[in-house]
């Protein structure tokens, strides 16, 4: 060999060592800037929801014994659960003071009847009678307010469900009154559950399967109001009961989890998949922007109508960096 062909192979040899050093390095720097994606493929699953919290029976009649004035309760003639009759005695109380003021106003209107009887006084006689008719107002209105005989009465018949001797409190309801379960939810929480789902009541071992009859904002808690319409004789007025609500929804094609779904605004939305191709260095994955028609959701899924995806799809979850579409990624998880 002489001295001209071996420069030339040593030359050759070093341009093509050259030049697999490059490709290895190009190949190395290209795959360290690539997005790392984490991708899933959709599953065919339905939506469904539940949640347990805790409400509060409502009977559309009842009532609580209420003063706004001190009240010595000396004796409670009934027991919470028991079943009374409008105008039975609940509780007999110190009525000593009631009782003397009481006295005060029918004197004073006795005194005004004695001077109406002795006067000729046309004037007098029209000033008395306004006078005796406002002594008699107010004696009957002291009545109705103070216990002056020393006794509280049932206005209602019903069921008792609160006692407080020493606040002066029963309450009663009427058992035979429509009823219901109250229970408040957070918007986050409200976003899963709407009118005519499934909601199961528990009491004791028993259980009451019924639905929610309506939801309603309230803009004072920035709640949603929940009721549930119920039937039965175990439940008392202001009890609380565990509940489970659920929405139930039909099975979807594909179904993904929601954080993988872009919000496009306007009801629009998209996802990114990943695809395959022939690049420099051979196969190489990319990412490609596919819209999509989300049909239902709720807080954890989205379910995606039509046949844009199907669960042969690697649908991005999560990226290291903002993708863009056609962008060459490199997928962590396959």
């Amino acid at each position: 060999m002489t001295d001209a062909k071996k420069i030339l192979y040593k030359f050759t040899l070093g341009v093509l060592i050259v030049l697999i050093v490059c490709t290895f390095m190009s190949k190395s720097i290209a795959k360290a800037i690539q997005p790392e994606v984490e991708v899933i493929n959709p599953v065919k699953m339905d939506l469904t929801v539940s949640g347990e919290y805790v409400g509060e029976v409502i009977y559309d009649v009842a009532y609580e014994t209420s003063f706004d004035f001190p009240v010595k309760v000396t004796k409670v003639l009934v027991k919470e659960g028991a079943a009374v009759s409008e105008g039975d005695v609940l509780m007999e109380v110190d009525a000593a003071e009631y009782f003397l003021e009481m006295k005060r106003k029918e004197l004073n209107i006795l005194k005004v009847k004695n001077m109406l009887a002795q006067t000729s006084d046309n004037n007098l006689i029209a000033e008395l009678k306004l006078q005796l008719e406002i002594e008699e107002e107010e004696l009957s209105r002291y009545k109705e307010k103070y216990p002056t005989d020393g006794k509280i009465y049932a206005k209602m018949g019903g069921i008792v469900y609160n006692l407080n001797a020493v606040a002066s409190l029963v309450g009663i309801y009427d058992n035979n009154s429509n009823a219901k379960v109250v229970f408040y939810l957070p918007e986050s929480e409200a976003a899963k559950y709407n009118v005519k789902d499934e909601v199961t009541l528990y009491y004791e071992d028993n259980k009451i399967e019924t639905t929610v009859r309506e939801k309603e904002y309230d803009a004072v808690t920035n709640t949603y109001r929940y009721s549930v319409s119920i039937k039965s004789e175990y439940l008392k007025h202001k009890q609380a009961v565990p509940l489970t609500v659920t929405h139930r929804t039909e099975v979807y094609n594909a179904v993904i989890p929601y954080r993988a779904v872009i919000s496009l605004g306007a009801n629009k939305y998209a996802v990114y998949v990943v695809r395959e191709r022939q690049g420099l260095f051979g196969t190489e994955y990319y990412s490609k922007f596919v819209e999509v028609n989300v049909v239902a959701s709720n807080n954890l899924y989205a379910a995606i109508g039509g046949w844009v995806i199907t669960t042969y799809d690697d649908v991005v979850l999560s990226s290291s960096t903002y993708l863009t579409p056609g962008e060459t990624v490199k997928v962590i998880n396959k």
